[in-house]
Parts: structure tokens; sequence; C-alpha cells
């Protein structure tokens, strides 16, 4: 595939393309009416499917962290309200086409040292947040829990928080622990959004909750098995009554515990050719895109969990275009959502940030026509592509 001399900013729109060719859509359109949008299920041979029609359904967007961390704190530093950047990310995520957006949740920031959710700031503008994709037809997948510090880059705080408290690879056994996610749990689920005025438990554009972010398992599989199950009836006894999903690219020794688990999916991410080089990446890394192989697939229940990237990027590239090549690999292995990491907050993106060190996803750039003719040519050069007229119809927007 001939390289092209062109930014990934300015490519984002037709990775949105490329992946709805491949198999992973932002097919759905806008709902204008999220209070009446449809449920997600999980039927018996794994897929995600519509509760109103059985269709099977399609993801395809991006990570955005705002309301914590890095990106809360450097907005902030700039005497940007931060609704009002939400409000701008939000309308050109939209615009490119996404329709999923994904966020593992600091609950450093929003919990207490037993576990209670806080009221804050931070809360108040995850809820906006959330109602402001939902508005914008964008479903969601809420990462409940981190069990990490909120200062990457910079040096962690202690907010007082149960996961400060704990080591991260002995967060999921130790008892007291184990009792403030419970709580924290149960009390994030039954939270009400002010913006939507629904409980994150009956807000169907929120279409799954996944455990926690690529938790540190050193037990058992029988000991994870049970500390899945507890904090699935949590959720569920909190009425939460769609998909509850657990990560499996970490922990490879406790994968058994996992699918002996009661989730209805499993989470993956891909960075084919790292993260943070540190320079630009040149060449040809096809070959490293073509396959993504899971050892268990053939484990029992392996075929009865939908299968989620949460996150995934061919990090550190600025030339060649993966994007349609991802996408094709995910679909061939069953795939429903995708979601890159990360969309940086327009905001900062001018700035060397430490999302913009690796990843080049943030700015607002439609595409000039020659960019487009250039990105048919890549496409078109992949074995399977669809035809460039269904590939990039409706997708440039001026």
């Amino acid at each position: 595939m001939k390289n092209f001399p062109i930014s990934i900013k300015h490519l984002a729109v037709p990775a949105l393309a490329a992946l709805c060719a491949a198999g992973i859509s932002a097919a759905d359109s806008p709902a204008t009416d999220p209070s009446d949008s449809y449920g997600v299920y999980v039927d018996n041979h794994g897929r995600m499917r519509r509760d109103d029609n059985r269709q099977e359904v399609r993801y395809y967007g991006t990570n955005y962290t705002l309301p914590f961390a890095h990106a809360y704190r450097a907005v902030g530093a700039q005497g940007i309200d931060r609704k009002d950047a939400i409000d701008r990310d939000t309308y050109h995520i939209a615009r490119m086409g996404a329709n999923a957006f994904r966020l593992h949740l600091w609950d450093v920031k929003l919990s207490d040292s037993v576990g209670n959710l806080l009221n804050n700031d931070h809360l108040d503008l995850l809820d906006y947040l959330i109602s402001q994709m939902e508005r914008r037809g964008i479903r969601v997948i809420l990462t409940a829990q981190t069990n990490f510090g909120n200062g990457y880059p910079e040096h962690n705080v202690d907010t007082g928080a149960y996961s400060y408290r704990y080591e991260k690879c002995k967060v999921h056994e130790a008892p007291g622990a184990i009792a403030a996610q419970r709580r924290y749990l149960d009390q994030l689920v039954r939270h009400v959004n002010p913006y939507t005025g629904r409980s994150y438990a009956a807000d169907k554009m929120i279409i799954a909750i996944e455990i926690n972010n690529e938790p540190c398992h050193t037990s058992t599989p029988r000991q994870v098995k049970d500390y899945i199950n507890d904090m699935a009836r949590t959720i569920r006894k909190a009425g939460w009554k769609r998909p509850v999903v657990y990560n499996v690219s970490h922990n490879r020794d406790m994968v058994s515990g996992y699918y002996d688990a009661d989730i209805d999916g499993t989470t993956y991410q891909w960075y084919p050719i790292g993260l943070v080089a540190g320079h630009e990446r040149k060449g040809n890394f096809l070959p490293y895109v073509e396959r993504y192989d899971i050892p268990w697939h053939n484990l029992k229940g392996y075929g009865d969990k939908a299968r989620i990237v949460y996150e995934f990027d061919p990090a550190d590239m600025l030339e060649s275009y993966l994007y349609p090549a991802v996408a094709r690999t995910f679909a061939r292995n069953g795939f429903q959502w995708a979601t890159q990491f990360a969309y940086d907050p327009i905001d900062l993106a001018r700035y060397p940030t430490f999302l913009a060190r690796t990843y080049t996803f943030p700015l607002a750039h439609t595409l000039n026509p020659s960019d487009i003719e250039k990105v048919q040519l890549t496409v078109t050069a992949l074995p399977s592509a669809s035809p460039t007229t269904t590939l990039l119809e409706g997708i440039w927007l001026q």
C-alpha cells in the first residue's frame, strides 16, 4: 500500500467510513429522543442485538476523557469552560460519523474511602458529557473504575478514595476493597443523570458497563470468577438489565475464570505497533494488522459472549493509513464495537499533551477533494475492500 504524506488528523472521517465498510459501522442514525431508544442484549451466540427488532448492532467511535485527570486539569488551566469544550468536541466527534463513545471512569475522583459516590464537578461533567453524546445519537460504554491514580502524566494526588488504599493488583482481592467497590457500583448504576432525567441503569443509550479497566489479577481463576460474579451481581441488583462485560486482554493465566463468570461480553485492546515510540513510525505496517489472534477461541464460553474492542490505535503514525485494514481484521474476529484511544480535546490538540505524543486523532478537519482521492486509492489497494463510492458516500462534510 502506498503511503501518502497526510496527517491522520485529516483522515479521521474516512477512518469511520472504512470501518463501516468493513463491518464495524456508524450505521445507526442519531436518536431524536434517547428516552425512546432501543436497548442492547447479547444472544446465545455472543452477538449484540437491538431489543426492539433483534437486528445486530455495530459501533465505531472513540474514547474521550475531559471530565477527568489530565484533560480536566489542562482545559481548566486555560480558563476554558469545560462544558463549552465538551460541546465543541461532541459536535466534531458526531460530525465524523462516530456512533460509539467509551470512557473509563477515574473512581479516585468519584468515590470516598469506603466507595460512596461523590456528587462533585467530575460527576457533573460526566453526566453532561453523556447527555451531549446521547443527544447526537452516540451510544456509550462506561467502564466503572480504573483503580489507579489521577495524575498521569503528572504526579498522583491522594484523594482519599478507596483505590488509593490498595495496590492495584490487590484491589480485586482485599475484602475491604471489594466491599467499597460494591457500594460504589451500586450507587453509580442507580445514579440519576440530571441532564437526561434517567438513572444509568434506565438509560438504554448506555449499552454496556465494563466492571473495571485493565484489571490486575494475581490470585486464581476461581477467585477471579467469584470476584467478577460479585461485581456483576451488584450491578444487576441495582437495576442494570443490559450487558455486563469484562476485560480479557490482561492476566491471560486467568482467562478460564473470565469465561466461567456470569458476564455477557469480553473486552479487548490492540496497539499493533506499540505506543509512545518517541518518534514518528515510518514504513509498511500492514503485516502488523493482518491478524488478531485470540489464543483461547476454543475455550468453553468464548462463543456465547460479545466481543468489544475498548481501545485500539496504530499509534505514532502520520503517513500510513491503517484504519481500514484494522477494521477488516476486527470484523473477521466478530467484534461489534471498536473505540479508538483517544480523542484529544480540541482545546488541547494544538499542544504536545500526553495523548498527542502518541495518538493523532484530535483535530476538527474535513477533507479536501484531493485528500478523498488519496484515501480512495489507499482503501481500494486493500484486498476485499468495498467500492469507494459506497465507502465514502455521505461522509465528507463541508
